[in-house]
């Protein structure tokens, strides 16, 4: 799945600040998760109405994108900070 199928999903719920994000920087595919940072709130909850979606026959477990203290490979520090300062307006999705 493409990052531009991705984000045309995901922007038919409002306008996104950042995303998606979770590429593996080397070989450009995902992770196994991905993260979008919508502008509002009311976007991120719009796009939870239905967590579980289908996308171009892969199905995606999606829920609101907390910051946490566990550890883990969480991307940069910078990156971590950014997420942490936008609460509750982001969103992760799993291959479910």
């Amino acid at each position: 799945m493409s990052s531009d199928c991705l984000l045309a999903q995901f922007s038919s719920y409002g306008e996104i600040e950042e995303g998606p994000l979770g590429l593996d920087e080397k070989t450009g595919k995902f992770k196994g998760y991905s993260l979008f940072v919508f502008k509002t709130v009311e976007a991120a909850q719009a796009a939870l109405v239905e967590p579980v979606k289908t996308i171009d026959g892969s199905i995606l477990q999606c829920k609101l994108a907390m910051d946490g203290e566990r550890g883990g490979s969480g991307g940069t520090e910078e990156k971590r900070r950014k997420i942490k300062k936008r609460g509750d307006r982001g969103i992760s999705w799993n291959p479910g």
